[in-house]
């Protein structure tokens, strides 16, 4: 995994990005993981290392950097699959409780495997659709899932977060808008951008 670490090192560096030892090795664990486990499970169509540290780890560390910087942080990904967004951004945010929803048992089950080589509070897997859990969250980040507004905003907590990647069928960016939410936070990675939506209160809305 030579190849993954030094796109990692030196496309994070054009992002602003810099990594530890520790956080390459756990990086390079998951990776090699995904891929050994991809044989027999469909985890993911990218497959060459350097294309895996790209479109998978890099786009979940740049949308960790959307993660309110706050004690306690609570995160939700949905549809994690092979743990992206949220359990590679888990790597650069050690601090936040994090909760995966898979609803594939298989692949919830590999996703608990490689969270449990990670640093921090225990990371909580449930094999369930958004629509089916109940829980509270700060955050909410998801990549290539189609998901109602109305489920995401049922779950997030008061002055809660959503961090996703627009693009393909999805809807929830206008559903949002018209709940009430606003964009407050936009980065680049290569062709694609992730955001960051916030309810904006009452009163406050641009004219």
């Amino acid at each position: 995994m030579k190849e993954l670490r030094q796109v990692l090192v030196e496309d994070g560096a054009a992002l602003g990005l810099s990594f530890s030892g520790a956080e390459l090795d756990l990086a390079e664990a998951h990776a090699s993981r995904l891929l050994e486990t991809n044989r027999s499970l469909n985890l993911t169509r990218i497959v060459e290392p350097a294309e895996v540290a790209r479109r998978h780890f890099l786009e979940s560390f740049v949308a960790a950097e959307l993660w309110p910087a706050q004690e306690g942080l609570r995160v939700a990904c949905v549809g994690s699959g092979g743990g992206f967004p949220g359990l590679a951004g888990r790597i650069r945010r050690p601090d936040v409780s994090l909760t995966l929803l898979e609803p594939r048992t298989r692949k919830a089950a590999f996703l608990g495997r490689v969270a449990m080589a990670l640093p921090g509070p225990p990371v909580q897997v449930a094999a369930r659709r958004l629509q089916e859990w109940e829980g509270e969250v700060d955050v909410v980040t998801f990549r290539a899932v189609v998901l109602p507004a109305e489920d995401i905003d049922r779950v997030l907590a008061q002055g809660g977060r959503v961090v996703a990647y627009p693009g393909g069928d999805e809807g929830w960016s206008q559903e949002l808008a018209d709940l009430g939410f606003q964009q407050v936070a936009e980065r680049r990675v290569g062709e694609r951008s992730v955001v960051a939506w916030e309810r904006v209160p009452r009163g406050t809305e641009s004219a």
